[in-house]
């Protein structure tokens, strides 16, 4: 049987799991939007070198 302690015990470590779960998505995220963000940019460089009239 779990008392007030133990509960209590169990639900921070479950909030501990859930905020790190959120924060590694998060880095996730702005790593892919990093990357994409890279090759938008060398798209738009390649693009001014070989069609500089647009």
């Amino acid at each position: 049987v779990l008392c007030c302690g133990d509960l209590m015990k169990a639900l921070t470590r479950r909030l501990s799991a859930e905020r790190e779960a959120a924060v590694e998505c998060a880095l996730e995220l702005t790593r892919i939007g990093d990357r994409w963000d890279l090759r938008q940019r060398l798209l738009n460089l390649l693009a001014k070198l070989f069609c500089p009239g647009t």
